[in-house]
């Protein structure tokens, strides 16, 4: 039979904690607890029942809903503030009303039982619950243990990414930016960074996403200092907060020195454009200096006109003409 506060005394994996004032009750749980190998204790009133959760850390918890002082509803209210992760079910020995039910489900409770009890069905949902437990702290440490290798790659990243909210400012940032303070950044409206010239039209830009949600890819520049200024590519995609208010995550790569190396190419192309320029300009000058020289050998020497040099350098003399004319 069981004694107020009892625990079975034997290493076992599931611990259930049985809360009603009734003994009846008690005294029938803790015998199919023992059939089942199922550590257990138990408690007849919710305060006693909280305390007990808190140094007991029990899988399951079988709560009565009407309990002396505060009664059921109430207490799993306290209990899955303490520990989110806990299996409450409430055994109730009549109707219980809508609003109770949606206010036990908000509160955190997972099922109901009936009075009077199966214990068939006791067994499985003791089962059941507290592998639904297991699963859940299992599922967050795996959630955590991937957040923390996600933050660990973006933080050494060379690329950077950051959100801003429907106000623009930042709300998170990696370290990809070793000239800012991280910690500095957040809550520091985003525009502020760009490089004055560009701000009206990176903020029209960033407010048209928040408006229309479409996918952009934009080019964004600022001064790292009074001489330097960086470029970044960014693919700018819009979310939705909890709140309803719009956010921007904006993933960017620097870009600064491809756009150093596609500046260095078109003065590279210029300077091949002058350097052809000023060549051609020489051999039509040098030409024109020939055609000069040729032309005062005819004019002024003697040669006679049947000679075939005579010829070509009157017909020389004939396309100086053309040229000074143009």
């Amino acid at each position: 039979m069981a004694n107020n506060n009892l625990e079975k005394k034997i290493d076992k994996q599931i611990k259930v904690l049985i809360v009603d004032d009734e003994t009846s009750i008690l005294d029938s749980i803790s015998d199919l607890c023992d059939d089942n190998n199922f550590s257990y204790k138990i408690s007849k009133s919710g305060e006693d029942a909280f305390k007990i959760t808190k140094n007991y850390n029990p899988d399951v918890i079988l709560l009565d809903i009407k309990l002396p002082g505060i009664d059921g509803i109430e207490i799993v209210q306290k209990i899955v503030n303490y520990d989110k992760y806990s299996q409450i079910i409430l055994m109730t020995g009549g109707i219980i009303a809508d609003d109770e039910i949606d206010k036990a489900l908000n509160y955190g409770v997972r099922g109901f039982i009936q009075k009077p009890l199966d214990f068939n069905i006791i067994k499985l949902r003791i089962k059941s619950f507290a592998n639904a437990k297991k699963e859940y702290k299992r599922i967050e440490k795996e959630f955590i243990r991937s957040k923390e290798q996600i933050e660990i790659i973006s933080n050494n990243s060379p690329d950077f990414y950051f959100s801003v909210n429907h106000l623009l400012n930042i709300t998170y940032i990696n370290n990809s930016l070793p000239q800012f303070n991280k910690n500095k950044l957040i809550g520091k409206n985003f525009i502020s960074l760009v490089e004055k010239s560009q701000r009206y039209k990176i903020k029209n830009k960033l407010n048209e996403i928040l408006k229309t949600g479409k996918k952009e890819k934009i080019e964004i520049c600022y001064k790292k200092n009074s001489k330097l200024i960086n470029y970044y590519e960014a693919f700018a995609l819009r979310f939705n907060k909890k709140n309803k208010k719009y956010g921007i995550h904006l993933y960017a790569r620097d870009i600064t020195d491809v756009k150093k190396l596609q500046q260095d190419k078109i003065e590279y192309e210029k300077e091949q454009i002058r350097l052809i320029t000023a060549n051609t300009l020489h051999t039509i000058i040098s030409q024109k200096m020939f055609t000069i020289g040729g032309y005062h050998t005819l004019v002024f020497g003697n040669i006679s006109k049947d000679n075939e040099n005579y010829k070509h350098l009157k017909k020389m003399g004939e396309q100086i003409n053309i040229l000074n004319d143009e």
